[in-house]
């Protein structure tokens, strides 16, 4: 199957929990394709009793279309974002239906206008947009938005935060919306009162595979355990190197505490990676390495070649996009071999002026703000 030896290991694995400790660049989403047919041909699984979990629709509609692509039709495997399996339990159980979603210019049109309402606020956008982040991160957290921490409200007083946040639950029961963080709190709420519902899921699913399980948080952790039940047949793939968002809800440590939730699952490495050169592999390890709460691991690269990597700090963004535009014009590549990678698309503006003055010509992937 074109598998290394630690990939291979991470694909025949046949019952009880696992986990694949997966570097960038290592083959995750190949890894799980390929069991998922391992497990039909050789474990003699039924498709239909295999639910594959990410967290995006990108990623679910990337991972079943890989599996066609490689394996064929998927026939009957269910790929689904934890957002959707929730939605279509509550639909199917719960008497839901799409009616029930709020809209997502609803949600903000109600949210804005009722930030409008607190002295607190200079800016409503600003503290609209911060609120519904970390109500949503207290929500999928099991967490009452009481137990918000003050230090993390920002742009409103925490007397205002609950105020909002009390004005945005009575909205909900009023008008029989609920939102996406809903759809998971009325699903977990809906298995664990109802043992037939929660029977009929577990038989459904025999197998569970989630992936970039760096990113879950609490609640979502304890509905995939909740479907695994008895059977513990949970296979989790991620890089806890990679968990960046925290500030959304991710809680890392998850990931780090999965052996202690099975003690008896199986830990996988795959640690090769086929995207970049030794040089970069060997600085990225010796970066990430000073993060004390992570799983060790042997960084590889399965490229062979060599790559120049210079570190340049700056004064101001004027001089970095200087010296950024200097190096693009003197590399020796062509400039559609090169690439300007930034930690936000608001940076964009800064490297798009300097290249239009320098006559570097460009395109985004991403509209510029």
């Amino acid at each position: 199957m074109n598998l290394n030896k630690s990939q291979l290991q991470a694909v025949c694995h046949d019952k009880g929990p696992m986990m694949v400790l997966a570097g960038p660049g290592s083959g995750k989403t190949m890894v799980i394709t390929h069991r998922v047919k391992w497990l039909i041909e050789h474990a003699g699984v039924h498709p239909a009793g295999i639910l594959v979990v990410t967290f995006t629709k990108a990623a679910a509609q990337e991972m079943s279309v890989k599996f066609k692509k490689k394996f064929g039709e998927p026939n009957g495997i269910t790929f689904s974002t934890i957002h959707a399996l929730c939605l279509k339990i509550l639909m199917t159980y719960g008497g839901l239906s799409a009616e029930n979603i709020i809209k997502t210019s609803d949600q903000w049109k109600f949210l804005l206008e009722t930030a409008r309402k607190c002295q607190s606020v200079c800016d409503p956008a600003k503290a609209a947009g911060n609120f519904q982040m970390l109500y949503s991160a207290a929500m999928n957290n099991r967490m009452s938005p009481s137990e918000v921490n003050p230090k993390d409200i920002k742009g409103i007083s925490r007397k205002d935060f609950l105020f909002m946040s009390d004005e945005y639950r009575r909205m909900k029961e009023r008008t029989g919306y609920i939102d996406f963080d809903d759809m998971l709190v009325k699903a977990y709420e809906l298995m664990t009162g109802n043992p037939q519902v929660l029977r009929q899921l577990r038989e459904r699913w025999d197998y569970i595979q989630v992936d970039e399980y760096q990113d879950v948080n609490y609640l979502q952790r304890d509905l995939v355990y909740l479907l695994a039940g008895e059977k513990k047949n949970l296979c989790v793939a991620g890089d806890d190197d990679q968990s960046i968002y925290r500030f959304r809800g991710a809680r890392p440590e998850i990931m780090l505490n999965f052996p202690k939730d099975f003690p008896q699952a199986h830990v996988f490495c795959i640690s090769t990676n086929y995207r970049s050169y030794p040089a970069i592999i060997g600085c990225a390890g010796k970066l990430i390495g000073f993060n004390k709460n992570r799983y060790e691991k042997q960084f590889l690269s399965g490229q062979t070649g060599d790559a120049k990597i210079r570190v340049i700090g700056e004064e101001s963004p004027a001089h970095q996009m200087k010296d950024v535009s200097g190096d693009v014009k003197s590399c020796g590549y062509a400039f559609n071999e090169s690439a300007v990678l930034y930690r936000n698309n608001r940076q964009a503006e800064q490297v798009a002026e300097k290249f239009s003055e320098e006559g570097i010509p460009y395109y985004c992937t991403e509209a510029i703000p």
